[in-house]
């Protein structure tokens, strides 16, 4: 079976631009771990998504919950966020 890999990308200020990690962590996924294209997921979530009753970040945990993932791949985790301690509970549960 091919490896997989899931990207979070997330405006964190209204004036950031995500081309920036969209581009970066595609490059990253394709090159450097030499996933296939086709087995790349791309969640992405922006400042307005957090108000509603489905945001990236639950899809992105979604994801990491039904998927067989081998690579995970964010701009930036900030561990004393609340949000970081889903990320590390699926991502630690098959080590």
């Amino acid at each position: 079976m091919a490896e997989s890999a899931l990207i979070y990308i997330h405006q964190t200020t209204a004036d950031q631009d995500l081309d920036q990690q969209r581009e970066t962590l595609w490059e990253y996924a394709i090159e450097d771990l030499e996933v296939h294209p086709e087995d790349v997921s791309v969640v992405e979530g922006r400042l307005a998504d957090e108000n509603t009753e489905r945001s990236s970040h639950r899809d992105f945990l979604e994801l990491l919950r039904e998927e067989h993932v081998e690579h995970v791949i964010v701009w930036s985790v900030f561990p004393d966020s609340p949000k970081y301690a889903g990320v590390a509970h699926y991502c630690q549960r098959d080590c």
